[in-house]
Order: C-alpha cells, then structure tokens, then sequence
C-alpha cells in the first residue's frame, strides 16, 4: 500500500475541507483530518468545538500522546479497511477511518469526542484519573 508524503500540496484538500466541514454541521460532532503520523492537517470549522481535545493538547506532552493514538487508530482503520471506534489515551471516544486518495493512504479522518450516554461522576473521575500525568 502506498502512502501520500506531501499532504500540503495536495489538490483535494479543498473538498477535504467543504466535506469535513459538513459533516460537522450534520452530525455536531468534531472532526479533524491527519496526516498519516497522526498531526492535525485541516481542522474542522465547528462552531461548538471539542475544548476538551484543546485542553489536553496544550499541555505539556498531550499533543504527542494524541498523535500516537491517531496514528495507531488510524492504521488499525487503515487494516481493517473500515472506521474503527477506540477510545483515545486521554479516556474519549473516537473513531478513526482511513483517508484514501487513488488508491494511496493520505491520511485519518478523526471523528472525536463522542459521548454515549450523558455524563455522571464516574465519567468525569474516569477522566480525571487518565489525564492525572497531564497539566
């Protein structure tokens, strides 16, 4: 399986964007586009975005733990050749589903921040207790 090394040049990365932004709108949910290592490329337009993913991010080693279980749950989309739902180090939801463009491996779509149910005190304890090494 080939792989796109230079995203940036890309000519599909304006579709990239009009969809990525759509589907947000549609489905409340966050998304972001990756590059195959798992850095954040073209981020969604959300008015109601994940400030919790930025949180973790900006501190202190959390942009490179995000960066490992985007990868990592990329390429797990990426065998499987289907979205594949996990949950990320920080303790969210997600599913990843491989970027394919002519047939070569472009990136990982990262859908995030996916609440199943509403919330409780163990939720945010559970939360609490993965993210302790964090800022």
């Amino acid at each position: 399986m080939s792989k796109i090394e230079n995203f940036e040049n890309l000519e599909h990365k304006e579709t990239l964007l009009k969809i990525i932004n759509a589907f947000e709108c549609a489905t409340e949910f966050n998304a972001v586009i990756l590059d195959i290592d798992g850095k954040q490329i073209i981020p969604g337009d959300c008015g109601n975005c994940v400030s919790f993913c930025e949180i973790v991010q900006n501190s202190h080693g959390g942009k490179t733990k995000c960066q490992i279980s985007y990868k990592n749950a990329g390429l797990q989309a990426l065998k499987y050749a289907e979205p594949y739902i996990f949950m990320c180090h920080a303790g969210i939801l997600a599913f990843a589903a491989p970027l394919m463009i002519d047939e070569k491996y472009a990136g990982i779509i990262i859908c995030r921040n996916i609440l199943m149910w509403e919330p409780d005190d163990f939720f945010y304890e559970e939360l609490r207790e993965k993210n302790k090494n964090l800022d």
